[in-house]
């Protein structure tokens, strides 16, 4: 059987993330039996993590938001045993849910991937964010040939890039498919490479909902009609 490696954040103190995952491995399991879909432990370079930090900060210099990032860290060091237990939940969730690659990799040993897979998947989440990035190019899939890069709605998380154009334009070349998450994502990919790429949806809402209800029995179910809005 081929093997397919899914190459997306491994975030476990997220929760959409950790969804997202769960979502698009089902997804392609369910509907392509013929391969065995994996997702790609990656781990990124913990020195990356304080520049992204640095990075979000310069970018919103004014010292009211400053203060305000800074009062945000003093939070989550507060909420660090919160983070620990939530942390492990969803890495039991995970366990559970989700066919993870035993070996984790990293920027020196990313090109191994290339042996222990036959084609990858890039996606979903904000993959292809620029403040994303931290000087590697694995979510473009640069470590292997032409022809084993796909990409799955992808989200670029901002609507023009600027400084990484010509960064950009390059790696988006490179693939062999893409689809994007969102209208602004399309009109970056044919600026860059004057291809018409599909814009897909983000990998949860693939499911039904008695998909979901597989892992998530409803306990209580509303008596009405309702709506129910997670935004930021």
């Amino acid at each position: 059987m081929k093997k397919i490696g899914i190459v997306t954040f491994n975030d476990y103190l997220n929760y959409g993330n950790r969804l997202q995952v769960y979502a698009l491995q089902y997804f392609l399991k369910n509907n392509f039996s013929e391969f065995v879909f994996q997702t790609v432990k990656y781990r990124v370079d913990q020195s990356s993590e304080k520049k992204r930090l640095i990075t979000r900060i310069m970018s919103n210099i004014s010292l009211k938001k400053i203060i305000t990032k800074l009062g945000n860290l003093l939070k989550r060091r507060k909420m660090k045993k919160l983070k620990s237990i939530k942390e492990q939940n969803l890495r039991l969730f995970s366990k559970k849910y989700i066919n993870e690659s035993e070996k984790i990799y990293n920027k020196e040993t990313k090109y191994q991937l290339n042996d222990d897979f036959d084609f990858f998947i890039s996606g979903s989440d904000q993959v292809w964010n620029p403040n994303f990035l931290y000087g590697d190019d694995v979510y473009f899939l640069q470590f292997t040939e032409y022809t084993k890069r796909i990409s799955y709605a992808p989200s670029f998380g901002i609507s023009k890039i600027e400084k990484e154009y010509d960064v950009y334009k390059k790696l988006l070349n490179d693939f062999n498919y893409i689809s994007v998450r969102e209208e602004d994502g399309k009109k970056i990919v044919k600026e860059m490479t004057g291809r018409d790429v599909p814009v897909l949806v983000d990998p949860t809402l693939l499911l039904t909902k008695e998909d979901w209800y597989k892992i998530f029995p409803s306990k209580r179910k509303p008596i009405e009609k309702n709506i129910f809005l997670y935004i930021f």
